[in-house]
């Protein structure tokens, strides 16, 4: 640490840096520092120059990309293709069919991709529709939760709401994955705490 910041810094580096090296890199599903160029410029702000320097910020990257919770994913056939996203901020990871698939006119069916995950405890996987296939197809994309502890294959349930058949060739996107956490413990009490809304519902906040 450099001598102009040393008795300058008030509160941890990682509870500063935290936040920013998340938006940064780990959106990217980068491991490493020398994986993301610009994470130095990132923190290039004046509240940050004045508390830490570029070997601060470099050590406390590395140790949070470090400790980050990985999806690991495995393929189970040759035809599989691993989840990608579609963007560099992409929330979703795209999910691929690993067979060539027919839905016909009102069918629904469920449709594998070809990967299994383990989803880090405390979270979830979201399975929701891609705004392509929502937009240039009739067919619906139905949501689906996977939990951290299953194990097998991550299928995707479609339903064609059209008249018409529709295909989905061997290795095209039909869904994403959004991975999410969850609270996850329940604790029963005798009172709730009071809200404008109380107990409104169906309607109740206006048309």
């Amino acid at each position: 640490m450099s001598r102009r910041n040393r008795n300058r810094r008030t509160r941890p580096v990682a509870t500063l840096t935290e936040n920013r090296w998340n938006d940064a890199c780990l959106k990217q599903s980068l491991s490493t520092p020398a994986d993301c160029p610009d994470y130095i410029d990132v923190y290039r702000t004046p509240v940050y120059d004045s508390f830490f320097d570029d070997e601060d910020i470099k050590m406390f990257a590395e140790n949070l990309v470090s400790a980050a919770p990985q999806l690991r994913v495995k393929k189970l056939n040759e035809k599989a293709n691993l989840p990608t996203r579609g963007s560099q901020h992409a929330a979703g990871f795209d999910l691929y069919t690993s067979d060539e698939v027919t839905v016909k006119p009102g069918e629904s069916i469920l449709v594998g991709t070809g990967v299994a995950m383990a989803i880090p405890e405390g979270h979830f996987g979201q399975i929701n529709p891609r705004s392509g296939v929502a937009y240039k197809t009739k067919v619906r994309i139905g949501s689906r939760v996977i939990d951290s502890d299953y194990r097998g294959e991550i299928m995707v349930n479609l339903h064609n709401d059209g008249e018409e058949e529709h295909t989905f060739k061997a290795g095209e996107r039909i869904a994403q994955i959004v991975i999410m956490r969850y609270l996850a413990t329940i604790v029963e009490v005798e009172q709730l705490d009071t809200t404008v809304r109380g107990d409104g519902g169906f309607g109740s906040t206006g048309k």
